[in-house]
């Protein structure tokens, strides 16, 4: 079959549910091949492992086709698939509802932060109860299992070896297929590494404090950034007691929402993880000066604000799984109050109540067994790997990609200095270097390109 130009094949991957059981339940994940146009292609596709989990990819298809997948295609086959349990695979795990939860809650102002997580934690402790008595065996939408079907759906597609390019939470399924599976890997990509040893859910204050730091610091050490915005850092947390005193409105589809400065952090955070690290200085100096328009698109996205239609894309019994599952055990919420305790406190108190306490008290009722503790330790191996990190990525920092790149003794590790979260769609020197090294993994990629990459 042939779509918008392409060369592609549409079809499902049949694999069990348990593979200790497979005889009980199937799980059916979608799957579209494109076939490269090259008279003379290289015998290895690159699969795509998305992020997540549970992460929707069809959509999406046009959008990454364009970003990296046509690149891709000049000399092999490009894959792209659905994990179990995302959208559109055989079962689904979505929570139906949580949508309109999550929109709803953010239109009563009336709540405190409590109420809205308690009500939050009970809904998807009854859509746990759901899939439960569904028959669902939650423990089998893990990574290990994952990676099993990325290793699976390559045999079945026959391919003798195959390439794999990560995103994020894609970089743990590969991090899991070096693993397990590293008969059928001939390279991988880490983008924005999250290796099984990070302590997630510990982390999320201490991660966005970073990436504030780090763009502080890259606009202090520039000439023109800093002379145009001095003591930014200083005007940054000003802004945000400001905000906390006396918050800020904006309009949301048909309404008003309401915001405080830990929100406006996020929107500056938010600016961090799609690269737009020269946009970032000038919208906290604007806000300063009480213009908030360069944050305000970004607010009704972070409070929920939008259309409940809009968070379709991922499915909560996948995402929650996984969390609960994997991330948890790494650690408690008290130990994410221990890291957080040096950090300033509008930082800290925001970040650990929306994200660690959050997902404290939510893997409390999401009755999972922790996965087996060897599959948290740090992956070693020799499969040839290319790992990229972006300075101001304040969801997988740098940090996390070089740990990864030390125990994989066959790897090449960089850090671009002016991108944030997902380096590949971001910046057209990070493509050329990954298509370098598909092309040739013996070989250290060229990267003379990122001599003109700067921060702010």
């Amino acid at each position: 079959m042939s779509g918008g130009g392409y060369d592609l094949a549409c079809g499902y991957l049949l694999v069990p549910e348990d593979r200790s059981q497979p005889e009980r339940r199937q799980v059916k994940l979608p799957v579209v091949v494109f076939r490269t146009q090259n008279p003379n292609p290289e015998p290895d596709p690159v699969i795509y492992l998305a992020g997540g989990g549970g992460f929707n990819m069809m959509p999406l298809l046009p959008y990454y086709m364009q970003l990296f997948g046509d690149a891709i295609l000049r000399n092999r086959d490009f894959i792209v698939y659905n994990q179990r349990g995302a959208p559109l695979s055989e079962p689904a795990l979505p929570c139906p509802g949580y949508g309109n939860l999550l929109y709803d809650l953010a239109r009563n102002s009336d709540l405190s932060e409590e109420e809205i997580m308690a009500q939050k934690v009970a809904f998807l402790r009854d859509c746990y109860d759901d899939l439960v008595e569904q028959g669902i065996n939650l423990e089998m939408y893990d990574t290990t299992t994952n990676a099993a079907d990325a290793n699976d759906l390559r045999i079945a597609l026959g391919y003798k070896q195959a390439n794999y390019y990560g995103v994020s939470y894609g970089t743990s399924l590969g991090l899991a297929l070096i693993r397990n599976h590293p008969e059928g890997v001939r390279t991988i990509i880490l983008d924005s590494v999250q290796p099984p040893q990070a302590a997630v859910n510990n982390e999320r204050a201490l991660n966005a404090y970073r990436a504030f730091a780090k763009l502080f610091d890259a606009c202090a050490a520039d000439d023109y950034c800093n002379r145009t915005y001095p003591d930014l850092e200083a005007t940054f947390y000003r802004v945000i007691d400001d905000l906390n005193a006396n918050p800020a409105t904006t309009t949301a589809p048909g309404w008003e929402v309401s915001y405080d400065g830990g929100v406006f952090s996020e929107a500056i955070y938010s600016m961090l993880v799609i690269a737009q690290v020269d946009a970032a200085p000038r919208a906290i100096y604007a806000a300063a000066e009480g213009d908030l328009s360069h944050i305000d698109p970004y607010i009704p996205d972070i409070l929920n604000a939008i259309s409940p239609s809009a968070l379709d894309t991922i499915s909560e019994g996948v995402f929650y799984s996984l969390i609960c599952r994997e991330r948890a055990p790494l650690g408690s919420y008290q130990d994410a109050l221990a890291l957080a305790a040096d950090l300033p406190p509008s930082i800290a108190d925001h970040y650990l109540l929306n994200f660690s306490l959050w997902e404290s008290n939510l893997c409390a009722v999401w009755e999972i067994e922790p996965n087996d503790p060897a599959m948290r330790e740090a992956v070693v191996g020799d499969v040839p790997a290319l790992v990229f990190a972006g300075q101001f990525d304040p969801i997988t920092p740098s940090e996390w990609g070089r740990l990864a790149a030390e125990t994989l003794s066959n790897s090449y590790f960089y850090e671009f200095p002016n991108l944030g979260h997902w380096e590949m769609d971001s910046d057209q020197c990070a493509l050329e270097m990954g298509l370098q090294f598909l092309d040739d993994p013996t070989a250290e990629p060229d990267d003379s390109c990122m001599d003109a990459l700067s921060g702010p």
